[in-house]
């Protein structure tokens, strides 16, 4: 359940960042445009990734 949650929170973000980038006139969608989302993207999937896998996987690795 609250994974649902936090996946509607990323969803909200990431509309409001492409809407700050809508109202924004002087940011163009250009490649380094593309390489900021793309980095964004990154950093909010590897968040999910360090908040959701410490729960599923808490024996060592090895």
């Amino acid at each position: 359940y609250l994974y649902f949650i936090r996946v509607f929170l990323i969803v909200d973000l990431g509309a409001l960042f492409f809407i700050c980038l809508k109202d924004l006139p002087s940011v163009r969608i250009t490649m380094d445009g593309w390489i900021i989302i793309i980095i964004i993207i990154i950093i909010i999937i590897i968040i999910i990734i360090i908040k959701v896998i410490p729960q599923q996987a808490r024996r060592p690795l090895g």
